[in-house]
């Protein structure tokens, strides 16, 4: 394989897509303050326990954004399935019922991590 083709497969236009949507999906989540802060995975709340929720919005585990990113990708695959049943000619309902679980499922467990968060 010769550099031209390599570069050419790099920079197609559903690779850099893919990039730019991970890349959004990691600043989403929380990814620049678990870099930047190195927060601990769990948080002890007595001698014997631990939680991997911190209480508050100020601050995030590392478990709580990779629980983010795993629910907002779901989320997003929920709605490219949605997208292309759209484009298809033949509309499947089984694929529609999948992408609409995705997205439901998706908001109801980040809406419950955000309760969590607050407290509730």
């Amino acid at each position: 394989m010769d550099i031209e083709a390599f570069f050419t497969k790099i920079f197609d236009k559903r690779f850099i897509t893919a990039l730019l949507v991970l890349l959004m999906i990691f600043l989403i989540s929380g990814g620049v303050y678990v870099v930047v802060e190195h927060p601990p995975a769990a948080v002890p709340i007595s001698e014997r326990e631990s939680s991997f929720i911190w209480i508050g919005l100020t601050v995030q585990t590392t478990t709580e954004f990779f629980a983010a990113f795993f629910l907002i990708s779901i989320g997003l695959v929920g709605v490219y399935i949605l997208i292309e049943e759209r484009k298809a000619d033949k509309i499947s309902s089984m694929r529609l019922i999948v992408a609409l679980t995705f997205i439901i499922i998706s908001f109801v467990l980040l809406e419950y991590l955000i309760k969590l968060k607050l407290g509730g």
